[in-house]
């Protein structure tokens, strides 16, 4: 309804005035026309008076003749001497009362006549109260003066009017009805067109198209909806791109950002959120940050100009970064790498600690070999000694190199699996029983629970390790196994009748290879694995490991492991 009455009045206002000006116009031109129509009529009747009456001999048969003129015409004829003045006729009057009429050398119109020969002019006559329209010529010595009525002029004007006004009424009608017409015709393909256009807007899948009777209209619907299917048709696969994108980059480890030049964060996915704790975007990402080391890590890598790939500490992790520099953005994809480091820290340490260790029963074997074989002349006794010393030492060979494919094998399997069966307590306390039914010290198990989903060789290492170095280090007679569940959690303890490890060495005895220690039995050394094997194996198990000081002055060891089913 907006654009056509927007539509009408665009055609129908401009037409309007054009009429309306027209009209003024018209009617201005013919009150001109008529003025001068009527100035001609009026020189024309004085010629006609002058030729038809004696102008300086006026009777009372002369004033009958004028006098009808006025009578039935309403045309006043005057007729002044120029010399005094004086009225000689007027057909107004009576016959016997035009002598006391006033002088007329003052009138308006007369003195126009005797300055240019002819004088017009429109006024009120005081003679007969009248609105009056005169004309006066001099002829020779005397001055004739014709009055029209001015509603003569006024009649011809008003019929004039309604004619224009008719005339100008149909127009307008007719005017009208076209712009209509016009505006109809034009604002109902617009009307459609913008129904489209909101349809489109709103962000409607499903928009019906009206038809058009235009040709032209129809062509212009018609791309308009091959264009708008067309376009659903790229949106729907964009969206899914971005629903696929989403997916790739919501299950991805690495960490990825995207923020314009201003900072502000655009896009993060689920891994980037956790790392950093952000949970929405569309801010500058230094107003959604509120942990300080966050905020600095952020500082330093939003600084850099150019793309690149780079290494960075975040609190306890180790980042890489690899950013690339667009012209409105900047992206972010950070991985953690804390597993990969740590791996080669400690691999560069194994190493190490593996070539130290092997080192000491590789060089004994070879050293006493060595002497016997260049030695021919040696006892038996000392020969007996040194094949011994050659046997320790590849036995303790053996054991280091079982302990490190075991801990490498723990390393490998990761957190992710699960215990198919479980173990039997009643049959691994048997076991754990004859194991050690032989052994100097006692080993007094107490299994309190029936089954236990853990891995069979898991849990026995963690026992017999646990157990063997309370055998080699306790002077007791006995040692103590406990195992039962707290808090959904397995938990094993061993006992020992000490002596207590020292305070400073409880966390250090957990590292690889550390069996140093001058209050323990270094004779019965073992490889320095044990305990390694057994925290890793807690920790493969969401659990940990403790060790402290019990009331038989002894120490006793702590595993818990959750249960994996």
């Amino acid at each position: 309804m907006k654009s056509f009455l927007k539509i009408f009045l665009m055609i129908f206002v401009p037409v309007f005035t054009v009429l309306v000006a027209g009209f003024f116009y018209a009617n201005f031109k013919y009150k001109i026309s008529l003025g001068n129509k009527l100035n001609s009529e009026m020189d024309t009747l004085v010629n006609v008076i002058q030729t038809g009456f004696d102008l300086n001999n006026f009777d009372y048969e002369s004033y009958k003749k004028l006098k009808v003129l006025y009578d039935k015409e309403k045309i006043r004829l005057t007729v002044i001497d120029k010399a005094t003045g004086k009225v000689l006729m007027d057909n107004s009057v009576e016959f016997e009362n035009i002598k006391t009429l006033d002088n007329h050398l003052t009138r308006p119109e007369v003195k126009e006549a005797m300055a240019n020969g002819y004088g017009f002019y429109s006024r009120y006559s005081n003679t007969i109260k009248k609105d009056l329209i005169y004309y006066a010529k001099v002829l020779d010595n005397k001055i004739v003066r014709i009055a029209y009525p001015e509603v003569f002029l006024s009649n011809y004007g008003n019929s004039f009017k309604m004619l224009m006004i008719q005339v100008g009424g149909a127009i307008l009608i007719i005017i009208v009805i076209l712009a209509i017409y016009f505006a109809r015709m034009v604002s109902v393909p617009v009307q459609k067109l913008n129904y489209i256009a909101e349809k489109i807007e709103e962000g409607k899948t499903k928009i019906h198209f009206p038809s058009f009777k235009d040709p032209t209209m129809s062509k212009v619907s018609s791309l308009i909806y091959k264009i708008y299917h067309l376009m659903l048709k790229k949106q729907e696969e964009l969206v899914d791109s971005k629903e696929r994108l989403n997916f790739i980059f919501s299950v991805m480890d690495e960490a990825i950002l995207l923020m314009d030049k201003n900072n502000s964060l655009l896009y993060l996915n689920e891994s980037a959120g956790k790392l950093f704790n952000i949970e929405k975007t569309g801010d500058n990402i230094f107003n959604v940050l509120t942990d300080l080391a966050t905020i600095s890590f952020f500082k330093k890598i939003v600084s850099l100009s150019e793309s690149k790939e780079i290494t960075e500490k975040f609190k306890n992790k180790t980042l890489q970064i690899y950013i690339k520099v667009l012209s409105e953005y900047n992206l972010f994809v950070i991985k953690d790498i804390s597993k990969e480091s740590d791996y080669e820290t400690f691999k560069t340490e194994l190493v190490g600690n593996i070539s130290h260790e092997l080192k000491t029963p590789v060089s004994m074997i070879m050293g006493y070999s060595e002497t016997i074989i260049n030695n021919k002349d040696l006892d038996k006794d000392t020969t007996d000694k040194f094949v011994k010393k050659i046997f320790d030492s590849s036995v303790r060979l053996n054991n280091l190199i079982e302990d490190i494919l075991k801990l490498h094998k723990l390393e490998m399997l990761g957190l992710d699996f699960k215990v198919d069966e479980p173990v039997e307590c009643n049959i691994f306390k048997s076991d754990i029983e004859d194991y050690y039914a032989g052994n100097a010290k006692r080993v007094m198990i107490d299994v309190r629970i029936e089954k236990v989903f853990v891995e069979y060789e898991h849990m026995l290492s963690v026992v017999t390790n646990l157990v063997n170095n309370a055998i080699k280090y306790s002077k007791g007679e006995e040692v103590y196994v406990e195992i039962e569940k707290i808090n959904g959690y397995v938990n094993i303890r061993v006992a020992d009748q000490g002596p207590v490890i020292p305070e400073n060495e409880m966390t250090r005895i957990f590292e690889r290879f550390y069996t140093t220690s001058k209050s323990r039995n270094k004779i019965n050394a073992g490889t320095g694995l044990g305990l390694s094997i057994v925290k890793h194996i807690a920790a493969i198990y969401n659990g940990k490991i403790r060790v402290y000081k019990n009331s038989m002055f002894g120490n006793t060891f702590e595993v818990s492991l959750q249960e994996k089913s």
